[in-house]
């Protein structure tokens, strides 16, 4: 019911993210039944880096993939919403999202929506 109705948007995140706390690797589901119900897709992005290393310390990197994540994830809804799918070439290239028909998702006998396809 949930990925069929609901499911619009699912953003895997690293193991680590949030230690020293916990190491379990973390993702957020986006629900909104309006949107679901305007597209035949669910995007899955997948982060590598939220601006901190991935050890106990969390210390400042470079490397910062929540902006990108969150300029697609507005794209996306935003373009949803006006019945239009968007197709980030340039972030999809750089592996960073990917959008995945909900019919396969349904029928598969184990839905992993937490960053559990292919590359994902």
């Amino acid at each position: 019911m949930l990925l069929e109705n609901y499911l619009w948007a699912a953003v895997s995140f690293p193991a680590g993210v949030f230690n020293p706390y916990s190491g379990v690797k973390t993702s957020i589901l986006f629900l909104d039944r309006n949107l679901a119900k305007r597209t035949y897709e669910v995007l899955f992005v997948k982060l590598e880096n939220d601006g901190f290393d991935l050890g106990a310390q969390r210390r400042p990197i470079e490397k910062n993939d929540l902006p990108e994540a969150l300029r697609i994830l507005k794209d996306w809804k935003v373009k949803t919403a006006m019945q239009g799918v968007p197709k980030e070439t340039n972030a999809a290239e750089k592996g960073l999202f990917l959008s995945v028909a909900r019919k396969p998702l349904l029928e598969s006998p184990d839905i992993n929506v937490g960053g559990g396809l292919g590359r994902f």
